[in-house]
């Protein structure tokens, strides 16, 4: 675990963090504002930034940004690269997501297209502005917000599952290549999570017939900054693990099948 003084020389001062209206990426801004880390958060929602805003500075001593933004635009993701350019960002924590559960034939293909233009090229876009800057400085951290879902096959979770496999594979590659340039990559790969993401899964899932279990976001995003950077694949939880391994690397056809019946008869309707 990176001492505190170590990480704002590794880092700096500033972190920008997407997704911080709600979930991982709100409990991550909340830690780092822990370790006296300026924040600039990024999300759709003003009114969350604003109660995140005001949480951070009743308990911090600390700057904040707030940074209104919808990534599944391009305007939005413009909009975080002119507001962030002030600053020298030293961390960039990407945890915006879109998810999307049923059967793929029975998607609307814009939701899935849309789905796909905010998880795979706004974390595209947004690491690439970030990545260079700061291999020009010589130094700085990448914290990408893969699943669980991204390391197995993941029925009634098609679209969702490969955006994420995305992002980890991005990530990983990232991490090779980038640290000869100072440059600290990790993926977090989070299992169930509580989260307003996971409430409305919940929705058309009971997860109680799942062997699932949930995590809160705030041990999450604790995991998260204790190994990171060491770990190049944070997941959080033992069962999470072992999942990974098993269906990953020992039996994924037979983990496959066995969640395409775990999921069917897992969801309300």
């Amino acid at each position: 675990m990176v001492t505190q003084k170590e990480f704002i020389k590794r880092y700096g001062s500033w972190a920008l963090i997407t997704g911080a209206s709600s979930g991982i990426g709100r409990a991550i801004a909340l830690e780092l504002a822990q370790r006296e880390v300026n924040i600039m958060a990024v999300g759709r929602s003003a009114e969350r930034l604003d109660a995140l805003e005001s949480e951070i500075q009743a308990n911090y001593q600390v700057k904040f940004l707030k940074i209104t933004a919808d990534l599944g635009t391009q305007e939005g993701i413009e909009r975080v690269k002119e507001m962030a350019r002030q600053d020298f960002v030293g961390l960039f924590v990407h945890a915006a997501g879109l998810e999307s559960h049923g059967a793929f034939t029975d998607k609307p293909l814009q939701e899935e297209t849309a789905l796909l233009q905010l998880n795979v090229q706004s974390t595209m876009q947004l690491t690439h502005h970030f990545a260079q800057k700061m291999t020009k400085a010589g130094r700085g951290g990448i914290l990408l917000v893969s699943s669980l879902t991204g390391h197995m096959i993941s029925p009634y979770f098609a679209n969702y599952a490969a955006s994420k496999a995305y992002v980890l594979n991005f990530g990983l590659s990232l991490r090779a290549e980038l640290k000869q340039k100072g440059v600290d990559v990790s993926v977090l790969s989070p299992g169930l999570t509580d989260t307003p993401m996971s409430a409305g899964i919940g929705l058309d899932i009971d997860f109680s017939k799942t062997p699932m279990k949930s995590m809160s976001a705030k041990e999450v995003a604790e995991i998260a900054l204790e190994q990171f950077p060491e770990k190049a694949t944070i997941i959080p939880g033992t069962a999470n693990r072992i999942t990974s391994f098993i269906a990953s690397r020992i039996a994924p056809q037979f983990i496959g099948k066995n969640n395409e019946n775990m999921m069917r008869k897992a969801f309300r309707r």
